[in-house]
């Protein structure tokens, strides 16, 4: 019996599906110039000591590869914070994946979902054709409804963000 490996022809560089590694627990990379760590408790050392081993990707790519500031910024990307700050944003971010967020949009998402295939046959059949894309054009149109923050009112939420933000979307008038 072939293995997935031999099955699906599973390059070379995709090592870690080919079985235990035999090289080294550090190796340095010299055409990228980044080190990779495959060993645990090289792994636990690098993870324990943010102030040497930064998560921030862009402080050791060469000049020469960086796109201008206006092209890509990873500012503010969770992959690229070390602790603290790390931990406290994705201790923000994580309260809007719980069990109970994620189990009550799921209603919403199914309707929206039947609500979009449906759609997309009827645009399939109004063209003429046996059946829907397989992207029927679906994916460009999924919106979720923004969550209510703490302490705000849910209408609130419902209002466009620079609206909330003043309150009703009224002008106050200067004193």
């Amino acid at each position: 019996m072939a293995t997935i490996v031999e099955r699906y022809n599973v390059p070379k560089q995709h090592f870690w599906l080919h079985g235990p590694r035999t090289g080294q627990p550090v190796e340095y990379d010299a055409d990228t110039g980044l080190w990779s760590v495959y060993g645990y408790p090289e792994l636990q050392e690098v993870l324990g000591d943010p102030a040497t081993f930064s998560s921030d990707t862009m402080r050791v790519m060469p000049k020469g590869q960086l796109p201008d500031d206006e092209e890509i910024s990873l500012a503010g990307f969770i992959t690229q914070i070390d602790p603290p700050e790390h931990g406290k944003l994705r201790k923000l971010v994580s309260s809007a994946f719980t069990r109970k967020v994620v189990a009550d949009l799921e209603p919403r998402i199914a309707a929206l979902t039947r609500e979009l295939l449906d759609a997309a046959r009827e645009r399939a059949r109004r063209a003429g054709r046996g059946r829907a894309d397989r992207d029927g054009g679906v994916a460009g149109h999924v919106r979720l409804p923004r969550r209510p923050r703490r302490g705000t009112p849910a209408a609130a939420a419902r209002r466009p963000a620079h609206q909330a933000r003043r309150g009703r979307g009224r002008r106050r008038a200067s004193a």
